[in-house]
């Protein structure tokens, strides 16, 4: 629902770079980006291991991925590690893989998850408003900011919107203290059609639209 802006990047690699301290950048969405946020790994590239791969972009099912340690020796010890954890990856998986990148079909499949992103974010915005909602082209998931009137507890919207059959998380599962925002996480990505994306959203502001009190009193 958020990306770390450029200006906040270097901040950081600033503060990695005068205390050595390693970068772990998990880059696992930046395929999905049209115009990605410069990585860590080229604003530090001594301190970063950089890590992106499939299975968020293509599919849960395709799980390859991608390390790029900062130097050779770094290169060689993880490797190490990695060997002595899992063997090795599946070859029949990284070989359709490398297919894929080879004759173009993970670049057209690529364009048509963010197509068909950009279509369902374009919903969200005209039945929920785009001032209730932050979300960017190329992610999976917006952030819906709940509106006061409604009076609705996140976390108690979250287990009535999947009485209703859609999916949402509230905002405490995100928060580092106990003053969550009044908001929900909503997941786009999931493996449903257009028209029932459209469908959830239709009964999510409905019931937004309502007081909690209302709705409540129904069951």
């Amino acid at each position: 629902t958020t990306t770390i802006p450029l200006s906040r990047r270097q901040g950081l690699a600033d503060i990695a770079l005068r205390y050595s301290i390693p970068i772990i950048e998990d880059d696992a969405y930046t395929m999905l980006c049209d115009d990605p946020v410069t990585p860590f790994a080229d604003l530090a590239p001594e301190l970063t291991y950089y890590i992106t791969g499939t299975a968020k972009c293509f599919g849960p099912g395709l799980r390859s991925a991608f390390l790029h340690a900062p130097g050779k020796r770094q290169t060689q010890r993880i490797s190490g590690a990695m060997r002595a954890l899992s063997v090795m990856s599946s070859p029949l998986t990284d070989a359709l893989v490398s297919t894929w990148i080879a004759d173009g079909t993970a670049d057209a499949m690529l364009k048509a998850v963010r197509t068909e992103g950009s279509a369902r974010l374009k919903l969200a915005e005209h039945y929920l408003g785009r001032n209730h909602i932050s979300g960017a082209a190329g992610a999976f998931h917006l952030w819906l900011k709940l509106p006061k009137a409604s009076n609705w507890n996140p976390s108690e919207l979250a287990v009535h919107l999947r009485s209703l059959g859609v999916s949402a998380v509230a905002s405490a599962a995100f928060s580092t203290d106990n003053n969550p925002p009044d908001a929900l996480r909503i997941c786009y990505g999931g493996p449903i059609s257009r028209d029932n994306w459209e469908e959830g959203l239709q009964q999510l502001a409905d019931v937004i639209e309502q007081p909690a009190f209302l709705l409540s009193n129904t069951h």
